[in-house]
């Protein structure tokens, strides 16, 4: 996804609202194991990191042309597989 589109004030928005959300399930279910399933555009660094600091599993999709280090990194996006990196 091109640079310019992820900087719009409503991607930001969904990222403030996705942490803040995250943040309070977590302080209320601190013991709950929690996966989500997010489309492409939470496939980012800032974002996958805070799933990560509030120990929740997840979910990504990804796009090819948006993701070329990942797709070529996992050497399965051919045979339309998954992979755990």
């Amino acid at each position: 996804m091109p640079a310019s589109k992820k900087l719009t004030p409503d991607f930001h928005r969904e990222c403030n609202a996705a942490k803040r959300f995250i943040t309070k399930l977590r302080q209320a279910h601190p013991y709950l194991n929690l996966i989500v399933t997010e489309d492409r555009l939470s496939s980012n660094a800032p974002h996958i990191e805070m799933l990560q600091d509030h120990d929740v599993h997840y979910i990504l999709g990804v796009k090819e042309g948006d993701h070329a280090f990942f797709m070529q990194s996992s050497g399965r996006s051919r045979a339309g597989r998954t992979s755990d990196l």
